[in-house]
């Protein structure tokens, strides 16, 4: 069968053209993700295969979400329009990191779980993250520490002071996710919280909160009365 192509559909309905005369903003997702493919497969259009993509409920955090192999098994994706898709997906997680990286003022745990819930939230396995905030609350950055299973991770409280002397921090909020869905801390959570508190106050670096992220809760040690004061 001859592979369809967007250009022979009218004017107003090619995605490439729309953008021309509209802008990126009146475009669709599916419209958007269909210049990313570039190329119809097996009758279907760019289009057809985009709208494939988000049909029965999936979104563009599912194709962000997606491994390469789980690309591949919707009809029209092959292996290089799988890697398009995720490269894309990853420059617009990357922008929107950057656009927050510094100078957000964090003087609330709820400030810091909107800067931070975007990195944890939905993941299938954990992540240890640090915010290291100046003398006035404002981000000098974050970053990953540590990733590990479904169940745990592995983090060196010098690692993370290491970092914070490196960055001339003035004090840091430490976060991780719970894949589980549930906020609540582990007996290990609290420990390890402890540990870095009381490193923290040895070297002028305080602690002030842990954040637990889980799906789209958020928990903050500080506020549950689960730091040391």
């Amino acid at each position: 069968m001859e592979k369809l192509r967007i250009y022979d559909l009218p004017r107003d309905c090619r995605p490439y053209e729309k953008l021309e005369d509209n802008g990126e903003a009146a475009l669709a997702d599916a419209e958007l993700l269909a210049i990313i493919i570039n190329s119809g497969s097996q009758g279907k259009t760019a289009l057809d295969i985009a709208q494939n993509l988000l049909a029965e409920g999936r979104n563009l955090e599912f194709i962000r979400r997606a491994s390469l192999m789980e690309l591949q098994e919707f009809p029209g994706i092959g292996r290089v329009k799988a890697l398009r898709l995720k490269a894309a997906l990853e420059l617009a997680t990357r922008l929107f990191c950057k656009a927050t990286e510094s100078g957000d003022l964090i003087t609330s745990p709820e400030a810091a779980a909107g800067y931070i819930s975007h990195k944890l939230a939905n993941l299938d396995h954990e992540q240890f993250h640090c915010i290291y905030l100046d003398c006035r609350k404002r981000v000098i950055r974050s970053e990953m520490i540590a990733t590990g299973g479904l169940d745990s991770t592995v983090v060196k409280p010098r690692e993370v002071f290491r970092r914070a002397l490196r960055l001339n921090a003035h004090s840091l909020i430490l976060s991780h996710n719970h894949p589980s869905g549930n906020p609540d801390p582990s007996p290990a959570d609290i420990r390890s919280t402890e540990a870095f508190c009381d490193l923290g106050k040895k070297l002028g670096i305080p602690v002030l909160d842990h954040l637990i992220i889980a799906d789209t809760t958020c928990l903050s040690l500080r506020e549950e009365g689960l730091m040391p004061v």
